[in-house]
This record gives C-alpha cells, structure tokens and sequence, in this order.
C-alpha cells in the first residue's frame, strides 16, 4: 500500500431536472419530481472516476408547519 493516494482532474459531470407538481398553501402539501443523471468521466481512475451511467429519479411530498406562540 502506498502512503499518499492522489488522483486530479474533473469531477462528476451531472445534470438534474426537478419538477412541482402541486405548490403547498395553507390546505394542501407541495408535491414534486426530480431526474438526475450522471454521465460516465475519467473511467480510468478510481478515486474521481464514474465508470458508468448513473441515474436517479424520485419524488416527495413535504408540509410545513408554523409554530404557535
């Protein structure tokens, strides 16, 4: 093993689409989408490198609530 791992150069390359399907108000939460992608970069290299396509796609629903004094 060595003692000093190094690797430079660029990072991730990624991109993200997020979408609101339904804006919060006092009576109904907000509902919303996200896409995200990762394209492939610096193959060759361990630390930095992401050797293949990488995707995510998700949603969510979130409320907020103002405390009462």
């Amino acid at each position: 093993m060595t003692e000093k791992i190094e690797e430079s150069g660029l990072g991730d390359i990624e991109g993200q689409i997020r979408l609101r399907w339904v804006k919060e108000n006092e009576g109904r939460p907000e509902i919303f989408s996200y896409f995200e992608a990762v394209a492939p970069n610096q193959t060759d290299k361990l630390l930095i490198g992401t050797p293949d396509w990488e995707m995510k796609l998700g949603s969510g629903i979130i409320k907020g609530f103002i405390g009462v004094q």
